[in-house]
């Protein structure tokens, strides 16, 4: 009843049934999420990956929502689902970015559009891997995922053969950006040699408890109305998780692709280091070479006095 007929614009965000996501969760995110602003761009897209401009745009127009600007002190984890990567009806080519901290995740950027090719996408991993240092990127590579693949070692290939400010430039991407490497949990440090996520039944169900479990337990705060709504619409059934119906589900395969970097290869890192959201911010202004003074992360703040005598 409250779905169908909600008397106020939160109860839409009330579902009944089996929902995948929970629903308060869901209806407290879109309440925060309703009251923050972002910045809309556009991509502008030439012959070559250097004459890619990123443009201001409207909220109608834009297909990249940037919540915060990057900060070239923290870290990051980018989850890339390209069209019909992931399942018949994920026809979008979508893009999560989330800043990692020891004790969860923030999202930062999103990037959706259907009307884009692989290697574009390719271009649009590759600057918002630049522009958002220390990533770790997640790509779907069923179908198309592997041309954009191709087309990433392609830009790195050019890099190296370039020379000049473009050349280092392209370099400084790569050299900033780490691929998620696959791994089997149930093997004894076992690690194979491939990228990315190849989704399956099972690896589907894999990601999206990730995601669920930070969720649910307040680790991951989303700020993307329409990420939220593609959330409701997750359900299980039987067996499978899934969108109901023909609903979409790329922003949230997406999502579950950073959330899966963060979970086995980032959030390990960031506890030993014990990069906690307090300390994080207050590393943003500074730069790079004051954080390396001190190698542990603690002990430095402390001789800064962010922690208590």
């Amino acid at each position: 009843m409250y779905q169908e007929f909600p008397p106020t614009e939160d109860y839409a965000f009330v579902m009944t049934g089996t929902s995948y996501f929970s629903n308060a969760r869901c209806t407290d995110a879109a309440k925060i999420s309703k009251k923050l602003n972002y910045e809309s761009y556009r991509y502008a897209m030439g012959a070559n990956f250097q004459d890619t401009e990123v443009l201001k745009s409207t909220e109608r127009l834009g297909v990249l929502k940037v919540w915060e600007e990057p900060v070239d002190t923290a870290y990051y984890v980018i989850g890339a689902d390209p069209a019909y990567g992931s399942s018949d009806w994920a026809d979008r080519f979508c893009i999560q970015v989330f800043r990692a901290y020891a004790d969860g995740l923030e999202q930062v950027a999103e990037f959706a559009t259907s009307e884009l090719n692989t290697y574009q996408f390719a271009w649009v991993i590759a600057h918002l891997a630049g522009a958002y240092k220390n990533s770790t990127l997640n790509l779907e590579v069923n179908g198309p995922g592997q041309a954009v693949i191709n087309e990433l070692r392609n830009l790195k290939r050019q890099a190296a053969s370039m020379g000049g400010a473009i050349g280092a430039d392209l370099m400084n991407v790569y050299g900033s950006m780490q691929n998620y490497i696959w791994r089997r949990n149930d093997t004894l440090g076992g690690m194979s040699n491939s990228i990315g996520w190849l989704t399956t039944s099972a690896t589907k169900e894999r990601m999206l408890s990730y995601m669920k479990d930070y969720f649910e337990r307040g680790m991951m705060d989303i700020f993307s109305m329409e990420l939220i709504e593609e959330m409701k619409t997750i359900v299980r059934d039987g067996g499978s998780i899934q969108a109901t119906g023909r609903n979409k589900d790329d922003r949230v395969i997406a999502a579950a692709l950073a959330v899966a970097a963060f979970a086995e290869q980032v959030q390990p890192r960031l506890i030993a280091q014990k990069v906690t959201r307090q300390i994080s911010r207050v590393q943003d202004d500074y730069t790079a070479e004051q954080i390396a003074v001190g190698r542990n992360v603690s002990d430095y703040l402390k001789r800064i006095g962010v922690y208590g005598h």
